[in-house]
């Protein structure tokens, strides 16, 4: 049986965040923890399996990792508002010190998808990283914004057997199912892709239908990879099919992804 400790941590200002923090099940643990930085709520389902079972394989491996619930979300304490960049960025950084802390390791992977990837590197752009690994990751708030109105239309027909018209969608309070307030959406259309200097490696994972290839050309397109950084790109034959309505609250088993972060975390000098 793989133990985990369900835990509830937090800075200054309290302990708020809720936790799981997943323990080895030899008898040495490794000397890298796992950080991993779920998506926006919107999509937390269709991830939830496969991280948790990423934490168990991580945990045979002798690593150990944390995966937590954003500020106001899932069984964190916090203003249920809804997204909030600013918010979760702290949170990342907050659940990165409880981790090396907790495990003390000598290296520190982050494994986050979608718009958790995007405010991971803004997070953590300043802090050392052995690898960073991205799946699907947002290159730009804005056109994740669109996304998710357009999801939301999408949603709406399907409810109600035919389309719904929003008169102002850009103003609604909510998409697809958790709140957006005015705040968040200012956040999120100011918010663009940066590379984090401190990572050693970055392995970029696209499930995309069309490959790697417009991932690659969108993200070099933001600005310089960092000099010396690893960088690599994946192809992932998991359909994800993150914009999909029907498929947002079916939990996804994404046995290429699961495969690929293993053969990233076994490989030598990655």
């Amino acid at each position: 049986m793989v133990a985990f400790d369900a835990t509830y941590f937090g800075d200054e200002s309290g302990a708020g965040l809720f936790g799981l923090l997943q323990h080895t099940t030899r008898s040495r643990a490794s000397d890298e923890s796992v950080l991993i930085c779920y998506p926006a709520p919107q999509e937390t389902m269709r991830t939830y399996w496969a991280y948790k079972h990423l934490a168990h394989e991580l945990a045979s491996l002798g690593i150990q990792s944390l995966r937590f619930d954003y500020s106001g979300t899932g069984d964190s304490l916090g203003d249920s508002q809804g997204l909030s960049c600013e918010r979760w960025q702290a949170d990342i950084l907050c659940a990165m010190r409880y981790l090396r802390t907790t495990t003390r390791p000598a290296k520190v992977t982050v494994i986050a998808s979608r718009l958790g990837a995007l405010l991971a590197a803004h997070a953590l752009k300043d802090t050392a990283l052995h690898r960073l690994i991205l799946w699907d990751p947002i290159d730009l708030g804005p056109r994740y914004l669109g996304e998710l109105e357009r999801t939301h239309q999408a949603m709406l027909a399907v409810e109600f057997g035919r389309h719904v018209p929003i008169r102002n969608i850009a103003v609604t309070d909510q998409l697809v199912g958790f709140p957006v307030s005015t705040s968040a959406r200012t956040q999120l259309q100011s918010l663009a892709w940066t590379w984090p200097q401190r990572a050693k490696s970055i392995h970029i994972i696209s499930s995309s239908s069309d490959g790697t290839k417009g991932l690659e050309a969108t993200l070099a397109a933001a600005q310089p990879i960092p000099t010396g950084t690893q960088l690599s790109y994946y192809s992932c034959l998991d359909p994800m099919l993150w914009s999909d309505p029907k498929a947002l609250r079916i939990q996804a088993f994404p046995q290429y992804f699961l495969r690929l972060v293993q053969q990233i975390m076994e490989g030598s000098g990655t």
